[in-house]
């Protein structure tokens, strides 16, 4: 289920948390600054909400949310006409619903549409996919493929966290290309991470066969040397040049230099200098 928390909780996991301006907003809105004014409001009033009632509260009012007109004005100071103009700009969007509760005269209701807004701000905010809230992810808003035990992950975080070792997000990453690899070798997943929680290892390794020497190695070293050695790998391919030229011009200038060092070679065979 969506809920404010969880749009807060991917949002802040990018390192653009909510500020009170809310700046998320501005960028999705762009000059439509009435528009972000409302949202704004509604949000707030939202997340007040969804943080001060009980779960059974929560689902009697179903998301919507009720506020005078006098009570908008005074937090937002809009006239009537930026009024309408900023609702049917979130209504034209999906963002938002509003509805009176008598047809004549009776209290405006809002509900927020948490979904949709989270997908606008993850595509066109972030430039990112959008990957929907049911997919596994952590209390600190990392995303994880479905085969990695999300109970099991996060007793791993705790261990880490309980040994002083930080976990940035380039290191979770790691961890969890650690487990598909381990999976994808035939690893029973679960118990090479239980076996990384008890230890408080950072990172999941292969099992250590029963007869091989044991170490005290906390399992820092072995990450950090797997994860230099994948690094370096990395690096060298990215270095590496084309095995062959691949344009008209590439072939000309490969075919150029080769002619080129095939000189130098025959003037210093002839004992010439090479310059």
């Amino acid at each position: 289920m969506y809920t404010t928390a969880t749009l807060t909780t991917l949002i802040d996991s990018r390192g653009n948390g909510f500020s009170i301006g809310y700046e998320d907003f501005t960028q999705l809105l762009g000059k439509e600054l009435a528009a972000d004014k409302l949202l704004a409001c509604l949000f707030r009033w939202t997340r007040w909400s969804d943080s001060n009632e009980t779960p059974e509260q929560r689902a009697e009012r179903d998301g919507w949310i009720r506020k005078s007109g006098r009570e908008l004005f005074d937090e937002i100071k809009l006239t009537r006409s930026l009024y309408e103009r900023a609702r049917r700009k979130l209504r034209e969007l999906g963002i938002a619903q509003c509805r009176r509760e008598r047809k004549v005269h009776g209290m405006m209701t809002w509900k927020l549409d948490i979904k949709r807004l989270t997908e606008l701000l993850i595509t066109q905010v972030y430039d990112e996919p959008f990957v929907e809230a049911d997919a596994q992810i952590d209390r600190n808003g990392f995303r994880l493929p479905e085969f990695v035990p999300l109970d099991l992950w996060e007793k791993h975080q705790k261990a880490l966290y309980q040994k002083h070792k930080t976990c940035t997000l380039k290191d979770k990453q790691q961890f969890v290309e650690q487990l598909a690899a381990l999976r994808d070798k035939g690893f029973d997943i679960r118990l090479v991470m239980q076996r990384s929680i008890d230890k408080a290892w950072f990172g999941f390794f292969e099992p250590i066969p029963s007869n091989a020497p044991q170490t005290q190695d906390d399992g820092n070293a072995a990450a950090r040397t797997e994860y230099e050695r994948q690094m370096a790998a990395k690096r060298e391919a990215e270095a590496k040049p084309p095995d062959k030229p691949q344009t008209p011009e590439e072939i000309r200038q490969y075919h150029q230099k080769q002619r080129s060092q095939t000189a130098i070679l025959f003037n210093i065979i002839k004992g010439k200098k090479p310059y």
